[in-house]
């Protein structure tokens, strides 16, 4: 069955949140776009990734999108309305546009997230449960958690993701997130 891709602005992003299957597996990006540079304390709480949370308020980020390996739901808030975009397997959504997918081919890739895990003893050493998945990345630098299993052994995360590509010119005309993998 090919999938679909929705789109359209609605003042209210939760309904079509709801409206959606939100299988456990689900996970959430969010982002914050200030208008001004972030203090040092508050740049880490400017994006985050983890697994979804229903109590999250979405609405109060101006960039998110939550996906899974069936779908991925985005949006963007621009003069109070919200851009939305939704790729995946077909479903109904109270959004004013949509069209099938089938006519692109799809390919799947995987992508490295920032940082290598946290080893237990440099946890410690700065003071931080053993059993937390930080990765750390001394480029940008920060700490860095990723919604992956305690313990794994696995010291790099990927994000997969699909890209949707005309079928005539190869070239990418959409792609969505998909999950979560770690790796050696």
């Amino acid at each position: 069955m090919a999938e679909q891709i929705c789109w359209g602005t609605s003042e209210n992003l939760l309904p079509i949140v709801h409206a959606l299957d939100r299988p456990p597996e689900l996970l959430m990006m969010l982002e914050r776009v200030p208008n001004v540079f972030l203090p040092d304390d508050e740049q880490e709480l400017g994006i985050c990734l983890q697994t979804y949370n229903s109590s999250e308020n979405l609405e109060g980020w101006e960039r998110g999108r939550i996906f899974h390996d069936n779908f991925e739901l985005r949006w963007e808030k621009q003069d109070g309305v919200f851009v939305i975009v939704y790729i995946g397997e077909p479903t109904e959504l109270p959004m004013p546009h949509t069209e099938s997918l089938s006519e692109f081919e799809t390919q799947d890739e995987t992508y490295y997230l920032w940082g290598e895990r946290m080893s237990a003893d440099t946890l410690k050493a700065i003071g931080q449960p053993e059993a937390t998945n930080l990765f750390l990345e001394l480029q940008i630098p920060r700490l860095l958690p990723y919604p992956v299993p305690d313990g794994s052994g696995k010291s790099r995360v990927k994000i997969s993701a699909r890209h949707y590509l005309n079928s005539e010119t190869g070239d990418l005309e959409f792609y969505r997130f998909r999950h979560l993998e770690e790796v050696s």
